[in-house]
């Protein structure tokens, strides 16, 4: 092999392990927000007996079951103190199986996408002071309120698409001194003239 051939191919590996790790960076980022809590696995529940025996241990949870409702959430949360919680796709849960979500202090991730919360949910959510990631895509949530923003003072990213957010949401984000990534697709009550407060905001990377 010729000395040009061969540094060929040594360059053609350096940038193949580049992209590789790239590649794998970049989903190390995705995983660290999704399915990376920082203690233990994220324990997935496929039936309502799991969650009933759920012990105090388990700090990060993702239900699949769509059977299970208020009552068997709002039990289980006064009993456990978890980081992670996703109950996407339980139509079943509204705001009154989350009331005991504010006394679980290392909460950092809520994703509550495609449940039957709405506006009331507010309630609650100012109180969880530090969750970094909130996911209310697809629900019935109308508006955060300022104050609601105010009382999450960590939160970095926020998922509203498919909600009917209003103008004032957008103003409270945008003067939010921690949000980072904002998602408001298909939002159909706001129009681009509304997403031009946007454009006030030290910190929004983009939506």
């Amino acid at each position: 092999m010729s000395t040009q051939k061969l540094s060929f191919s040594v360059s053609a590996a350096i940038i193949s392990v580049v992209v590789i790790a790239g590649v794998l960076l970049v989903a190390a980022n995705v995983l660290n927000w999704s399915n990376a809590p920082s203690k233990g696995d994220v324990f997935v529940v496929t039936q309502r007996g799991q969650l009933v025996d759920l012990s105090r241990d388990v700090a990060s949870v993702r239900i699949v079951d769509r059977q299970i409702d208020d009552s068997d959430l709002e039990s289980f949360l006064q009993k456990s103190d978890l980081e992670f919680l996703d109950i996407t796709g339980c139509r079943k849960i509204s705001n009154r199986a989350l009331i005991m979500l504010p006394l679980h202090r290392h909460l950092r991730v809520l994703i509550l996408s495609k449940t039957s919360v709405d506006s009331d949910v507010n309630a609650v959510l100012e109180k969880c002071t530090n969750v970094e990631r909130l996911d209310l895509s697809w629900t019935g949530v109308q508006s955060l309120s300022g104050s609601t923003l105010a009382g999450m003072r960590n939160l970095e990213w926020l998922e509203a698409s498919g909600c009917g957010i209003d103008r004032a949401t957008l103003i409270s984000c945008a003067q939010h001194p921690t949000l980072t990534r904002l998602s408001v697709r298909s939002v159909g009550s706001l129009g681009p003239r509304d997403f031009e407060v946007l454009a006030q905001s030290k910190t929004l990377a983009g939506c």
